[in-house]
């Protein structure tokens, strides 16, 4: 069942951020805290957070409540991965004026937020979770990785902000 606008009441809160992620841990309740702990972010900053998450096609269902919402892409291949999570930031943004766009990672989610930022005139923040281009060994892992490396660059120009989020 996909998420549809018209099933669901917003809340009057005038701000709204949307986070581009990915994995469907946060539909399995593989990550326990983290409904709990994105609903306090958006609490303190005074904001709804929408996340539209990146996920395969699992059958995940949206997570609603007052201060966030969770929306999977449910995604048939990866190839669709990026193409999915922007239609549904234009659904989210074609209801609510997005007033930031931020990215998980600069891979999948940093292409979709590049593409989001042009259409909906917002900030682009993207995060760096692993240190993707400060390890050489990452690099020589797989061709895929270094695919990666190499589509991030695009995003990362286009980046407002990038925020570097490690354990070191």
């Amino acid at each position: 069942q996909t998420f549809s606008f018209h099933t669901y009441v917003m809340p009057t809160i005038e701000r709204h951020i949307l986070m581009i992620g990915r994995g469907d841990a946060l539909f399995t309740g593989l990550a326990a805290d983290a409904i709990s702990r994105h609903e306090a972010y958006a609490q303190a900053a005074g904001v709804h957070l929408w996340m539209v998450v990146i996920t395969g096609n699992g059958g995940h269902k949206a997570i609603m409540t007052r201060d966030f919402s969770a929306l999977p892409t449910n995604s048939r291949s990866p190839i669709s991965f990026v193409r999915d999570a922007v239609r549904m930031g234009k659904d989210v943004a074609a209801h609510h004026k997005i007033d930031l766009l931020v990215c998980q990672d600069p891979f999948f989610c940093g292409l979709a937020g590049a593409k989001l930022k042009q259409k909906l005139n917002a900030k682009l923040q993207i995060q760096d979770h692993g240190c993707f281009f400060s390890s050489p060994a990452l690099a020589k892992e797989h061709l895929g990785r270094r695919l990666q490396l190499f589509l991030a660059k695009k995003p990362l120009r286009k980046a407002n902000s990038i925020r570097l989020v490690n354990g070191l």
